[in-house]
């Protein structure tokens, strides 16, 4: 936003905003839109909610970090809020109907064989014969991937 000054000579007091050039000044402090929606009788500051509507249509960063895009700009948003709802619910379902599907691979056995390998959470019958096998060889798998694993006892 650009524009006329009406205190020319002035010395330049804002960070957050560049200098003026001449008798031209650039972008609008917090004090400015305040003083702006006082006088105008408008509750709030309407300029930030401009600002917020602007940058969550965008859908990336505009001149500042993921972070704050996401904290700032996306999160407070009651709008994107409401549209996330299916979204969420849709994950939270598939997630749900992957986790019905699991089932413990693994063999109970009364005592562990010195032969097997120790993991975390169970004994390894074969880890050269891993369903998940390395690019070295032997076993990638998380421990956690143990209990789905045929070779675990």
């Amino acid at each position: 936003m650009v524009c006329r000054s009406a205190h020319l000579g002035r010395e330049h007091h804002h960070p957050d905003r560049p200098r003026p050039v001449g008798p031209l000044a650039f972008g609008l402090t917090d004090g400015d839109s305040q003083a702006w929606s006082v006088r105008n009788g408008i509750a709030g500051q309407p300029f930030r909610r401009s600002r917020r509507t602007a940058v969550t249509e965008q859908g990336q960063p505009l001149q500042h970090t993921h972070r704050t895009q996401e904290r700032s700009y996306v999160l407070p948003d009651q709008r994107i809020q409401h549209e996330a709802v299916e979204v969420i619910a849709a994950g939270a379902t598939d997630a749900l109907d992957q986790a019905r599907e699991v089932t413990l691979a693994a063999h109970l056995t009364q005592r562990a064989d010195p032969a097997h390998q120790k993991t975390a959470t169970a004994d390894c019958a074969d880890p050269d014969a891993s369903p998940w096998p390395a690019p070295s060889g032997g076993c990638a798998a998380s421990f956690l991937l143990c209990l789905a694993c045929t070779n675990s006892l």
